[in-house]
């Protein structure tokens, strides 16, 4: 071998066993001087550390946390709920939740190529869909078709995309375009 501890099962599966009666038993890596990191099995989850701070634990449920030190991050629960900002992700019968907690509020971006197209979020005082740019519109579509729009400039178009066109420049802000008799 040409380093000081090698396991080579050959082409039959190996496994190392770290067995101790403690309820914690740790594999540590370092240098020289310091604990640079360890994994470590504790009472009921799995435990990675690196510069003597816990970053991700695995719960015997399930549940994946992960923190910085004592502070937690993000955690994936047992049933796949998603949280972020908190310890306990909203739960819902027959659904998956993203929750987002943060002091002021939660929120999403949407960037193509580095730029910030557009946000989804909420503070304590109102909840935000926001499309982002000079010129860039929010769209509705439904089964793959645009339904309505609101222009950067604020004018909202039903069956129209472009509500400053069509024909229909004296509404003014609201352009309603039917090709049917209803």
């Amino acid at each position: 071998p040409s380093v000081k501890l090698e396991v080579d099962g050959g082409s039959n599966a190996t496994n190392i066993y770290v067995k101790s009666s403690a309820s914690s038993t740790y594999l540590r890596f370092g240098n020289n001087v310091n604990i640079l990191g360890y994994v470590g099995y504790e009472s009921d989850q799995l435990s990675f550390y690196a510069n003597n701070q816990r970053n991700y634990q695995l719960k015997a449920d399930g549940t994946h946390i992960w923190s910085l030190g004592t502070a937690e991050h993000m955690r994936i629960d047992s049933s796949g709920n998603v949280g972020i900002g908190t310890t306990s992700p909203n739960s819902y019968p027959g659904y998956t939740t993203l929750t987002l907690n943060g002091t002021t509020g939660g929120e999403v971006d949407f960037e193509s190529n580095g730029n910030l197209r557009g946000q989804i979020y909420g503070s304590t005082a109102a909840f935000n869909v926001d499309a982002r740019g000079s010129s860039i519109p929010l769209r509705f579509r439904v089964n793959n078709a645009e339904r309505m729009r609101i222009d950067s400039s604020g004018k909202v178009g039903i069956g129209s995309t472009d509500p400053s066109g069509d024909g229909w420049s004296a509404a003014n802000d609201l352009v309603i375009n039917s090709t049917g008799n209803s």
